[in-house]
C-alpha cells in the first residue's frame, strides 16, 4: 500500500508538472502572438508551403492594409496626374511657339544675307564708280 501511494504521488507530481509546462507553453504563444500581433507560419516539409488559416487571414489582412494605403494615395495620384498633363500642354504650347520662332529666325537669315550681298555688291559699285571717275580727272 505504501508503494502504490509513492506511485501515485510521484504520478501526480509528473502530470502536474506537465499541466505547467503545457501552461508556460501556451502562455509564452499567446505572448508572442501579442508581440507579433499574429502567429507565424514557416512552410515545412510536412506542410508543403500551405498556408494554414491563419496564416491565410494575414495575408487578407495585409491585403486589406495594401488596398486602403492605395486608395488613400489616389487622390494625389490624380493630381500629379492632372498636372502633368498641364505641364504636359505647356511644352507642347512651347515647342510649337519655338519651332515658330526658329521658322521665323531662319527667314530673317535668309534676308540678313542677302541685304549683306547686296550691300556688298554696290559698295563695290561705289568704289569701282569712285576708281573710274577719278582715273578720268
Amino acid at each position: 500500500m505504501e508503494m502504490k501511494r509513492v506511485e501515485l504521488s510521484i504520478r501526480r507530481s509528473n502530470d502536474s508538472n506537465f499541466n505547467n509546462t503545457k501552461s508556460n507553453d501556451n502562455k509564452n504563444n499567446k505572448n508572442n502572438e501579442l508581440m507579433t500581433g499574429a502567429t507565424r507560419v514557416i512552410p515545412t516539409p510536412s506542410t508543403n508551403g500551405i498556408l494554414t488559416s491563419s496564416a491565410s487571414s494575414e495575408a487578407q489582412i495585409h491585403l486589406q492594409k495594401q488596398e486602403q494605403h492605395l486608395a488613400s494615395l489616389a487622390p494625389e495620384l490624380a493630381q500629379i496626374t492632372k498636372l502633368s498633363m498641364t505641364i504636359n500642354e505647356a511644352l507642347t504650347d512651347q515647342n510649337k511657339a519655338l519651332e515658330n520662332l526658329e521658322y521665323k529666325t531662319d527667314n530673317l537669315t535668309e534676308k540678313t544675307k542677302l541685304v549683306v550681298r547686296r550691300a556688298g555688291r554696290l559698295n563695290q559699285r561705289s568704289s569701282w564708280v569712285a576708281e573710274v571717275s577719278s582715273t578720268m580727272s
